[in-house]
């Protein structure tokens, strides 16, 4: 098991021919997924763009029989910086989360001939262009009330429905905030780097946050003072909580059964502990 592609790729070259041979004949699935990241010839050691390339180029060039009825029966991924599906580009921190990407949309779109259409293409270009298209036309689920619109729908549904504006830039999850879409993009498509705390283990998307964790709890400034207690802290949210304490209002109320709390804090966990 490797953790980076890179390594993995490095480890390969060790495999000779015949080995190759032998796992492909013990091999018992009908489609192989395959590196197409530096892919090319190995009869005359031509550099090619794609397995479709490849494909022609062998039948063109060197006269290699091929069925078009059959297809290539490979999956093309490209191991880089992540896992790409080479269909819509989308890219992910895992192996397993592209195999589980390229299953659910793209299955029966590793043919030479589109499996849905039955149009056939001469380029990848053309060919991935397509199945995008194709991809984005049909309905996708909404995460949060099981709706399924197409791509357009889904993302005015997303705003307008549950407030959720940010689409990932490298899937179809939406977000309330650029910090959680931040967070998703770092954890499950490492599209971000994180900033490690140099006091704890904690990480940070941005320099900013981290700026007020150390200042927070590792420095341990207090610049706020309560004018009523004299109570000290250290931003102005958490002197807004505490204040909570000195009113005598409640003005929080439950959606279930209208009990009243002096903050959001109070509803929050009365409401785990009452209505979950």
């Amino acid at each position: 098991m490797f953790d980076k592609p890179e390594t993995l790729k490095s480890h390969q070259t060790e495999h000779t021919v015949q080995d190759l041979h032998k796992t492909i004949n013990n091999y018992c699935e009908s489609l192989v997924t395959v590196d197409v990241s530096d892919i090319s010839c190995k009869i005359c050691f031509v550099k090619l763009d794609d397995i479709f390339e490849l494909i022609n180029h062998l039948v063109i060039y060197h006269e290699l029989e091929f069925s078009n009825e059959i297809g290539i029966n490979m999956a093309p991924i490209k191991l880089d910086d992540g896992a790409k599906c080479v269909f819509c580009s989308s890219v992910f921190k895992t192996f397993n989360h592209l195999i589980l990407h390229m299953d659910r949309y793209h299955k029966g779109c590793f043919k030479s001939k589109c499996s849905i259409c039955g149009k056939n293409f001469k380029s990848a270009k053309d060919f991935c262009g397509h199945v995008q298209k194709q991809f984005l036309e049909d309905n996708l689920k909404c995460s949060q009330c099981d709706l399924y619109l197409n791509y357009g729908v889904l993302r005015s549904h997303m705003r307008e429905v549950h407030g959720m504006k940010y689409k990932c830039l490298s899937c179809y999850e939406f977000f309330p905030s650029h910090y959680k879409r931040s967070n998703h993009m770092a954890d499950t498509h490492d599209r971000r780097k994180k900033i490690k705390c140099a006091h704890c283990s904690r990480s940070f998307i941005f320099r900013s946050i981290l700026t007020r964790h150390i200042r927070e709890n590792h420095l341990k400034e207090k610049n706020v003072v309560c004018e009523i207690c004299g109570w000290r802290t250290f931003g102005k949210h958490e002197l807004a909580n505490h204040m909570a304490r000195h009113d005598t209002v409640k003005r929080v109320r439950c959606p279930t059964c209208d009990k009243t709390f002096k903050t959001n804090k109070y509803m929050k966990k009365h409401y785990i502990k009452s209505h979950e």
